[in-house]
Protein backbone atom coordinates (compact mmCIF):
# COMPACT_ATOMS: atom_id res chain seq x y z
CA UNK A 1 0.00 0.00 0.00
CA UNK A 2 2.97 2.08 0.54
CA UNK A 3 4.44 1.43 -2.57
CA UNK A 4 1.24 2.78 -4.04
CA UNK A 5 1.15 5.82 -2.41
CA UNK A 6 4.44 7.26 -3.53
CA UNK A 7 2.98 6.84 -7.12
CA UNK A 8 0.62 9.22 -6.81
CA UNK A 9 2.51 12.16 -7.38
CA UNK A 10 3.57 10.26 -11.05
CA UNK A 11 0.37 8.96 -11.88
CA UNK A 12 -1.21 12.50 -11.50
CA UNK A 13 1.10 14.10 -13.90
CA UNK A 14 0.00 13.43 -18.04
CA UNK A 15 3.46 13.66 -18.88
CA UNK A 16 5.06 12.12 -16.01
CA UNK A 17 2.33 8.98 -16.38
CA UNK A 18 2.69 8.42 -19.69
CA UNK A 19 6.96 8.27 -19.58
CA UNK A 20 6.48 6.02 -16.06
CA UNK A 21 4.25 3.47 -18.75
CA UNK A 22 6.29 4.16 -21.56
CA UNK A 23 9.71 3.24 -19.72
CA UNK A 24 8.82 0.63 -18.09
CA UNK A 25 7.14 -1.18 -21.01
CA UNK A 26 10.26 0.11 -23.39
CA UNK A 27 12.46 -1.01 -21.34
CA UNK A 28 11.13 -5.02 -20.93
CA UNK A 29 10.80 -4.58 -25.11
CA UNK A 30 14.41 -3.74 -25.31
CA UNK A 31 15.75 -6.64 -22.64
CA UNK A 32 13.23 -8.92 -25.22
CA UNK A 33 14.52 -7.02 -28.42
CA UNK A 34 18.23 -8.08 -26.87
CA UNK A 35 17.47 -11.93 -26.21
CA UNK A 36 15.58 -11.89 -29.40
CA UNK A 37 18.09 -9.39 -31.63
CA UNK A 38 16.05 -11.20 -35.16
CA UNK A 39 13.11 -11.08 -36.32
CA UNK A 40 11.94 -14.50 -35.95
CA UNK A 41 8.25 -14.61 -37.78
CA UNK A 42 8.43 -14.81 -41.39
CA UNK A 43 5.21 -13.14 -41.66
CA UNK A 44 6.81 -10.00 -40.54
CA UNK A 45 8.50 -10.31 -43.53
CA UNK A 46 5.57 -10.27 -46.20
CA UNK A 47 3.93 -7.29 -44.33
CA UNK A 48 6.98 -5.36 -44.79
CA UNK A 49 7.27 -6.71 -48.29
CA UNK A 50 3.90 -5.27 -48.48
CA UNK A 51 4.88 -1.84 -46.83
CA UNK A 52 8.13 -1.47 -49.23
CA UNK A 53 6.48 -2.33 -52.38
CA UNK A 54 3.52 0.01 -51.78
CA UNK A 55 6.26 2.49 -50.97
CA UNK A 56 8.59 1.94 -54.34
CA UNK A 57 5.97 0.72 -56.47
CA UNK A 58 2.23 1.82 -55.44
CA UNK A 59 2.47 4.94 -53.75
CA UNK A 60 3.50 6.40 -57.70
CA UNK A 61 0.49 4.16 -58.84
CA UNK A 62 -1.91 5.68 -55.88
CA UNK A 63 -2.62 1.96 -54.30
CA UNK A 64 -0.62 -0.33 -52.27
CA UNK A 65 1.17 -2.88 -53.63
CA UNK A 66 2.14 -6.35 -53.14
CA UNK A 67 3.47 -8.91 -55.79
CA UNK A 68 1.62 -11.83 -53.04
CA UNK A 69 -1.72 -9.97 -53.94
CA UNK A 70 -2.09 -9.62 -50.25
CA UNK A 71 -1.62 -6.13 -49.78
CA UNK A 72 -5.66 -5.23 -49.10
CA UNK A 73 -6.34 -8.71 -47.27
CA UNK A 74 -4.91 -7.24 -43.45
CA UNK A 75 -5.18 -3.66 -42.79
CA UNK A 76 -4.54 -0.81 -44.67
CA UNK A 77 -3.75 1.73 -42.33
CA UNK A 78 -0.62 -0.05 -40.23
CA UNK A 79 1.10 -0.89 -43.73
CA UNK A 80 0.46 2.64 -44.66
CA UNK A 81 2.20 4.23 -41.51
CA UNK A 82 5.20 1.11 -42.10
CA UNK A 83 5.65 2.57 -45.63
CA UNK A 84 5.53 6.29 -44.59
CA UNK A 85 8.07 5.03 -42.02
CA UNK A 86 10.14 3.64 -44.31
CA UNK A 87 10.28 6.51 -46.95
CA UNK A 88 10.69 8.98 -43.87
CA UNK A 89 13.84 7.21 -43.46
CA UNK A 90 14.36 6.50 -46.87
CA UNK A 91 15.52 3.25 -45.81
CA UNK A 92 14.26 -0.44 -46.73
CA UNK A 93 15.63 -2.12 -43.46
CA UNK A 94 12.79 -3.82 -41.11
CA UNK A 95 14.54 -2.57 -37.95
CA UNK A 96 13.07 0.79 -38.21
CA UNK A 97 9.23 -0.99 -38.05
CA UNK A 98 10.32 -3.17 -35.08
CA UNK A 99 11.45 0.04 -33.75
CA UNK A 100 8.50 1.46 -34.06
CA UNK A 101 6.23 -1.00 -32.43
CA UNK A 102 8.83 -1.45 -29.67
CA UNK A 103 7.84 2.62 -29.18
CA UNK A 104 4.20 1.63 -29.45
CA UNK A 105 4.06 -0.86 -26.93
CA UNK A 106 4.61 1.23 -24.55
CA UNK A 107 2.07 3.95 -26.17
CA UNK A 108 -0.51 0.86 -25.42
CA UNK A 109 1.10 0.23 -21.71
CA UNK A 110 -0.44 3.78 -21.21
CA UNK A 111 -3.61 3.56 -23.13
CA UNK A 112 -4.58 0.26 -21.08
CA UNK A 113 -3.67 2.41 -17.82
CA UNK A 114 -6.36 5.08 -19.35
CA UNK A 115 -8.59 3.07 -19.88
CA UNK A 116 -8.59 1.32 -16.94
CA UNK A 117 -8.18 4.31 -14.91
CA UNK A 118 -11.17 5.96 -16.36
CA UNK A 119 -13.55 3.09 -16.23
CA UNK A 120 -12.83 1.28 -12.73
CA UNK A 121 -10.24 3.49 -10.83
CA UNK A 122 -6.74 4.80 -11.13
CA UNK A 123 -5.67 1.06 -9.35
CA UNK A 124 -6.70 -0.77 -11.70
CA UNK A 125 -5.38 1.61 -14.34
CA UNK A 126 -1.92 0.93 -12.39
CA UNK A 127 -2.19 -2.70 -12.64
CA UNK A 128 -3.46 -3.08 -16.54
CA UNK A 129 -1.35 -0.89 -17.38
CA UNK A 130 1.98 -2.35 -15.62
CA UNK A 131 0.69 -6.02 -16.85
CA UNK A 132 0.75 -5.19 -20.19
CA UNK A 133 4.05 -3.51 -19.90
CA UNK A 134 5.30 -6.70 -18.53
CA UNK A 135 3.28 -9.09 -20.32
CA UNK A 136 5.92 -11.60 -21.77
CA UNK A 137 4.23 -12.40 -25.09
CA UNK A 138 3.58 -8.53 -25.43
CA UNK A 139 6.72 -7.80 -25.35
CA UNK A 140 8.22 -10.26 -27.50
CA UNK A 141 5.37 -9.42 -30.49
CA UNK A 142 5.98 -5.31 -30.28
CA UNK A 143 9.77 -6.35 -31.14
CA UNK A 144 8.93 -8.02 -34.35
CA UNK A 145 7.58 -6.01 -37.19
CA UNK A 146 3.92 -7.58 -37.21
CA UNK A 147 0.93 -5.09 -37.42
CA UNK A 148 -0.57 -5.95 -34.43
CA UNK A 149 1.13 -3.61 -32.42
CA UNK A 150 -0.57 -0.58 -34.44
CA UNK A 151 -3.52 -1.79 -34.89
CA UNK A 152 -4.06 -2.43 -30.95
CA UNK A 153 -2.50 1.11 -30.61
CA UNK A 154 -5.46 2.25 -32.77
CA UNK A 155 -8.33 -0.18 -30.77
CA UNK A 156 -7.22 1.04 -27.75
CA UNK A 157 -7.41 5.06 -28.72
CA UNK A 158 -10.90 4.39 -30.38
CA UNK A 159 -11.91 2.41 -26.57
CA UNK A 160 -10.65 5.48 -25.22
CA UNK A 161 -11.67 8.26 -27.05
CA UNK A 162 -15.67 6.35 -27.08
CA UNK A 163 -15.57 6.40 -23.52
CA UNK A 164 -14.66 9.78 -23.15
CA UNK A 165 -16.41 11.48 -26.07
CA UNK A 166 -18.56 9.51 -27.18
Amino acid sequence: MGHELRLVPILTNRRYTFLFFWSIATAARLMVWAALPLDWNSDSFHHWQISFWTLKVGFPRGRMWDLNGCEYYWGVVPHLVQASVLGVLSTSSILPLRALNMMLGGVNAYLVYLIGRDNFSWRVGLYAGLMLALYPVAAVFDVIAMQETIALMLALVSVHTFRTHP
